[in-house]
């Protein structure tokens, strides 16, 4: 008779404890399913992973978003496409159409020529593994004449840019390339190559490009025209807003420029600039490594006009699972991309925010984007503060309060100090080297020269890791941090499974009393499991690239944990009044 009352007994308890496990394992769903999306977020992913309490805000607000089917690429994908190149070039732009076309006037170049105190034996004093690569923007007119060409492997001038027709819309700036036979000659006589940026960044212009082999085949021999000219060695192309479709077409377009341009001149070199993130959507990177000499990956913007927050413009890595540099490579080296192919681009300029509130990196109601600034002007603005460190995310920033407006203006921006550690990221993961968005914006100011020459020179010792000891000693380790992701799923899967075996044991009385039969065990069982939960809760939030402590995550973490909570003391409850009542 004892016998059968235990069995009712226990299995009585199993279903308690089930219902136990079954309430703990949803509670921190509750929490990942809520909250708002962090601010580099990928914008289509925000549909795919709509949580509950955003349908339900939705819903009250009655918004519909647009259809996915009907954004272009960068709409789908906008907070983490570069657009800084469009941007400047429309200011600039609208600011020659109004007559301010004086460039070293209205910029204040200082025209000066650098002393080099270096050996005149050698043209070129760079590392032969390392790339630097500068973007000339036309808008800098001669502030080329302070350019350090003995560190430079490539000058790209910006730009021939397409219109919405797919044809030149820029000949007045295009004048400047043809007459720009200086520039050419003094970085040629220090070895340094120069490269024609071609910019489409309407989502028309690449349209009207793409979809029409004609105008494909006009504009590649307008470029062989102008590169013969002016005696010249290649073709950046910086392709932005490519609508959504396009991505073969973009990449036959890019096949077809190497191939004229190989077939041209052997030794013409042809560079493909990349978003931060997501650039396998506009273009077949696997067909293109054999035909695009360097890929840039356009490392910043990852703050600006379009963040919710202030930060830094290129952060190297993001504590809060933001969008950084380090994902972005390790992104284009999973893809296939080759390190020795790839070059990074880091930014000469900063951007500055205003705000009531004197904290960074933080977002409010008030913030305020308010421009993007070059080195040189923020150094200007702030010559007597000395500027303070993320060194989490490496960037400097300045916080004032304006006397005025009595408003917070926040500067980030990368000094010498935050791009000595990228330049030195880039030495240790062995990449091509650098790209610098843009040359001049340093004007007056040779600190950064100096950097250059201090890191990447012949005569530096280069901080890069021993490849004999990388592949005979580190290689495991390598291997598990460059795919941490990949094996802490693996690992977040593996707990799953082991705690689905625990639940499926407990239905069998024999180990329930194992484990259960003292009340100390089970507090202890109880507490371990809401915190391996709650881990896997807060992993879950990560690779979804939501902040953990973001103030939208309150509300439903809150009701989460309340919910569970309740839910596990009135099951504990119910189990240990059944319990008493046991013969």
């Amino acid at each position: 008779m004892t016998i059968v009352n235990n069995t009712s007994t226990n299995t009585k308890r199993s279903k308690s404890w089930v219902w136990l496990c079954f309430v703990l394992f949803l509670y921190p769903c509750a929490w990942g399913g809520g909250g708002c999306y962090a601010q580099n977020a990928p914008a289509d992913k925000k549909g795919e992973v709509q949580g509950f309490w955003d349908k339900l805000r939705a819903a009250l607000n009655k918004k519909k978003a647009q259809p996915l089917g009907q954004q272009s690429v960068t709409e789908r994908y906008a907070p983490v496409y570069n657009w800084v190149h469009q941007a400047e070039r429309h200011l600039y732009d609208s600011l020659a159409r109004n007559g301010k076309a004086d460039w070293n006037k209205y910029q204040g170049i200082v025209s000066n020529q650098v002393s080099l105190a270096q050996d005149t034996g050698r043209a070129n004093h760079l590392n032969p593994r390392v790339k630097v690569f500068g973007w000339h923007p036309y808008w800098m007119q001669d502030a080329y004449e302070s350019y350090r060409f003995d560190l430079l492997s490539y000058l790209a001038w910006f730009s021939y840019n397409i219109d919405s027709t797919g044809r030149n819309d820029n000949p007045d700036q295009l004048q400047q390339w043809k007459n720009n036979g200086d520039l050419v000659a003094a970085a040629h006589a220090k070895h340094c190559q120069v490269l024609l940026t071609v910019t489409n960044h309407t989502k028309p212009g690449n349209e009207a490009l793409l979809t029409n082999q004609n105008l494909q085949a006009t504009l590649i021999d307008n470029l062989l025209q102008l590169l013969a000219q002016n005696k010249a060695d290649g073709i950046d192309l910086n392709f932005e807003s490519i609508p959504e479709g396009q991505k073969d077409n973009m990449t036959a377009f890019v096949l077809e420029l190497a191939k004229r341009l190989k077939t041209a001149n052997k030794n013409y070199v042809l560079t493909l600039d990349l978003p931060a993130y997501y650039g396998e959507k506009t273009c077949d990177l696997n067909r293109l490594r054999g035909a695009v000499d360097w890929f840039i990956v356009t490392g910043y913007d990852y703050n600006g006009p379009r963040s919710k927050t202030d930060g830094p413009v290129a952060p190297l890595d993001a504590p809060d699972g933001g969008m950084n540099i380090r994902q972005s490579v390790f992104r284009y080296l999973q893809l296939g991309l080759k390190r020795e192919q790839l070059i990074l681009g880091l930014p000469y300029y900063g951007a500055l925010w205003t705000s009531n509130t004197p904290e960074v990196g933080r977002g409010d109601s008030t913030l305020r984007f308010v421009s993007h600034q070059m080195y040189r002007d923020v150094r200007a603005n702030h010559r007597r503060e000395t500027p303070q460190y993320d060194k989490k995310r490496w960037g400097a920033y300045f916080s004032t309060r304006d006397p005025l407006t009595g408003l917070y203006q926040k500067c980030w921006f990368d000094d010498t100090l935050t791009l000595r550690r990228k330049f030195d990221w880039v030495l240790e993961e062995q990449l091509a080297g650098v790209g610098l968005w843009a040359l001049g914006y340093d004007n007056g100011y040779p600190e950064l020269w100096e950097l250059v020459a201090d890191r990447y020179a012949a005569d530096t010792l280069l901080a890069y890791k021993d490849v004999y000891l990388e592949e005979k000693y580190f290689r495991l380790s390598n291997s598990l941090a460059d795919y941490r992701a990949l094996v802490m799923v693996a690992g977040i899967f593996l707990v799953v499974f082991l705690l689905a075996g625990l639940v499926v044991a407990l239905f069998d009385w024999r180990v329930r009393e194992v484990f259960f039969q003292h009340k100390t065990l089970r507090l202890l069982y109880l507490l371990g499991g809401i915190a391996i939960l709650s881990a896997v809760g807060a992993f879950y939030m990560y690779v979804r690239h939501k902040p953990l402590f973001d103030q939208g995550n309150w509300f439903p973490l809150g009701l989460g944990m309340l919910f569970g909570v309740g839910l596990t003391l009135y099951v504990s409850h119910e189990f240990e009044k059944k319990r008493k009542n046991m013969p």
